[in-house]
């Protein structure tokens, strides 16, 4: 009885995980992680949220490659990959509670000031008169380093070995400067790729075995990963633009105050 209400509460929170991904590009390993943690071993918790969370990706992935703004996630790539590799090496012998803490309250900080221009600015719109002018970029590719892509990517890809969780710095990022269906396939396509390197990364650089004694459990949790795709699909319509920024910003703050709430935990312990 146990093992069966903990498929079915397993499979709701990967089906509740697979709807927060879908609407907004991330959140699966946000949802699902915490969930896991309490069923596996945390190398096998974050193996397996990476798993299937690359299934729901590829799901995304298909439609909406061509959207993609594939010279910033190969830049993405390229700049994460030694973060990435350090943290599979190392990641058992880094903290991540730390690491989350460290990130969270840099998220915090940096996604309430992007929230509040952002606000601003759809102020502006509708009272042109009523703020200074605020500059925008046009082309966010040719501004990386102004915006500080580089190390979004590669704490992105350190937290990726270490926790399984690349979309937070990458996210705060792109968010204020693409438009929301080319947001959406940009960090789609970075994760499929970065997923995929990481699951390599952990088979080879870590124990293997994991995955085998993974593998009847991902086979059950497809399903409702699919499933939750699924149903995203005609909410994802009614979503415009202003309020998907809200909804990606309050995910956002959820990631840093839970972040944060975890590190304070660990040092009072």
């Amino acid at each position: 009885m146990l093992i069966h209400n903990t498929l079915i509460l397993g499979s709701l929170t990967v089906m509740f995980a697979a709807i927060i991904q879908s609407l907004t590009g991330f959140g699966f390993g946000v949802v699902a992680v915490p969930f896991l943690l309490f069923i596996f071993p945390s190398q096998q918790a974050v193996l397996l949220s990476m798993i299937l969370s690359l299934c729901s990706l590829c799901l995304h992935f298909i439609p909406s490659r061509r959207t993609a703004d594939w010279h910033t996630v190969w830049y993405l790539i390229a700049v994460g990959l030694p973060g990435l590799i350090l943290g599979v090496i190392f990641g058992g012998k880094i903290n991540p509670v730390y690491l989350k803490g460290i990130i969270g309250i840099t998220l915090v900080a940096y996604v309430a000031n992007q929230w509040l221009q952002t606000e601003r600015e759809n102020l502006k719109i509708k009272d042109p008169e009523s703020l200074e002018k605020i500059d925008i970029p046009q082309n966010f590719a040719s501004n990386r380093k102004s915006y500080g892509l580089t190390t979004a990517g590669f704490f992105s890809g350190l937290l990726t070995g270490v926790v399984g969780l690349p979309g937070p710095p990458v996210v705060a990022v792109l968010i204020r400067s693409l438009p929301k269906d080319k947001f959406q396939a940009t960090v789609v396509s970075y994760f499929v790729i970065e997923y995929s390197l990481a699951i390599t990364s952990y088979l080879i650089f870590r124990n293997s075995s994991s995955f085998e004694t993974l593998i009847t459990t991902i086979l059950i949790l497809i399903l409702p990963t699919v499933a939750g795709f699924l149903i995203s699909r005609p909410i994802r319509r009614l979503i415009v633009e202003s309020n998907f920024k809200r909804l990606v910003f309050l995910l956002l703050l959820i990631v840093g105050f839970t972040s944060i709430g975890d590190f304070v935990r660990n040092l009072c312990h």
